[in-house]
């Protein structure tokens, strides 16, 4: 009997989305979110995302992570909800889709025919069809604050787990999923830095757990309203601490600095981001002329905690890029890349290098392209909704600006990736009109958000 309620309730929540606007009833507490049917996708899919690699299922060869396997299942559902939702076609969808069959046609150029499918299938799964279920399951900033809310338990325990592994010098969620499996100890990176051990949670490595910790800040700041619910988001976006990793500081202050501004601008009269743009030109055109290596260089170099780390990620944007200039087309598929011989790893500290050197420049600024236009369309649209649904479209843009700035140091691929595509497609439904608006003019309750009709 109880089961039935909780679905009638959630049935009836997103009816009221459907046909009211985006209303879910209230979100005093967790066992009161009213969750809509269509949100829980997304809701599972980020858990998914953070479940240890080694819950993996191997299947004919191809490797099913947890989160794969929730996103194959959700295809029927994707489909029946895209084609009766009644959404907007948008051209990043095109964009994205043109990404997701170019990976596969890459491989099939480069790679025996099997090979190819396999793995050109496997990311084309995991960015085409996260940024699908992203359109599809986040549709309007109230569904967005439900979900975020959802994510509470997720959070805290993350951040508790960072906490501990750094602190006792030892990782724990892996190998005791290995462990109690019955499968081999995983390999596992351990370095410790400024006295604190590297942890990695359920995370294949501290620097995928520290991006994805480091860009919650903008959502925990802008994505709910209730202040316990903000600590539990903000405690969990400083926890990345624990990664060490310069990539996941960086990417945590370059959220920051955007906050920082957006706050200045709309407390003060002054033209704050036309200032803040000018001063970004000036100190990029004084790094371009004082250095003689360029922006990008500086900051891979000069901005990390381990030099070393640095100047081993110059040479490896020397030499994959290298690679994907003289492939540009379709990109070198899984051959290795030339590299000297002292560069013993493969491994591109690069996401968007990376897809380009693999799958082309159609892919990687494909890529690119998908992440910025969907946090630009936000930002784009933002007048167009009413005060409270502007400040969750600005923690949602500035996330995404981050998790971009960071794709240029570090790879994602796993649980992060599948996550932040999720977030592009929500950002383009959220961003268009009859979901993802809420007009101005419609009066709100300012204590629990809700539109007045």
């Amino acid at each position: 009997m109880g089961a039935r309620c909780i679905f009638a309730d959630s049935m009836m929540a997103s009816r009221a989305i459907n046909l009211g606007g985006g209303q879910t009833g209230s979100t005093r507490g967790l066992g009161r979110l009213g969750i809509p049917a269509h949100v829980w996708p997304a809701i599972i899919i980020t858990y998914a995302a953070v479940l240890p690699q080694e819950l993996a299922i191997s299947l004919g060869g191809a490797m099913l992570f947890p989160y794969r396997l929730v996103l194959l299942v959700s295809i029927p559902w994707l489909l029946h909800s895209f084609f009766s939702g009644g959404l907007r076609a948008h051209g990043i969808d095109a964009l994205a889709g043109l990404v997701t069959v170019w990976m596969t046609i890459a491989m099939l150029i480069n790679e025996p025919a099997l090979r190819a499918l396999e793995f050109g299938t496997a990311h084309s799964i995991d960015f085409g069809i996260a940024y699908f279920a992203g359109r599809v399951s986040l549709r309007n900033t109230r569904d967005f604050k439900v979900y975020f809310a959802a994510l509470m338990p997720l959070l805290a325990g993350l951040a508790f787990v960072m906490m501990v592994e750094s602190l006792t010098h030892r990782h724990w969620v892996r190998p005791f999923i290995a462990q109690f499996l019955g499968e081999p100890p995983p390999s596992l990176h351990q370095q410790v830095r400024l006295g604190l051990y590297r942890a990695a949670g359920p995370f294949p490595h501290p620097i995928l757990g520290g991006v994805f910790m480091a860009s919650l800040l903008p959502l925990a700041m802008f994505a709910t309203d209730r202040k316990a619910w903000m600590t539990i988001g903000l405690v969990a976006a400083c926890s990345m601490i624990f990664t060490v990793s310069s990539t996941a500081i960086l990417c945590f202050l370059f959220a920051l600095i955007l906050i920082v501004i957006l706050w200045f601008q709309k407390a003060s009269r002054g033209p704050v981001l036309l200032l803040s743009a000018i001063g970004a030109l000036t100190l990029f055109s004084f790094v371009t002329v004082a250095s003689d290596s360029g922006p990008l260089t500086f900051a891979i170099y000069r901005l990390t905690l381990d030099p070393a780390s640095g100047y081993w990620r110059l040479l490896i944007w020397e030499y994959a890029g290298a690679e994907a200039l003289n492939n540009p087309l379709f990109g070198i598929g899984l051959r290795d890349w030339f590299r000297p011989s002292f560069m013993v790893t493969s491994s591109i500290d690069a996401h968007f290098l990376l897809w380009s050197m693999r799958f082309g420049f159609v892919a990687g600024v494909g890529c690119v392209l998908v992440f910025a236009g969907s946090a630009l369309h936000l930002l784009w649209n933002m007048q167009l909704q009413n005060e409270a649904a502007r400040k969750v479209s600005m923690g949602l843009a500035i996330c995404l600006l981050a998790l971009v700035f960071s794709g240029f140091t570090v790879a994602f691929w796993g649980g992060l990736a599948a996550w932040s595509y999720m977030l592009c497609g929500a950002a383009i439904t959220i961003g268009t009109p009859k979901f993802g608006f809420e007009p101005a003019a419609v009066a709100t309750d300012p204590k629990n958000d809700r539109v007045e009709r």
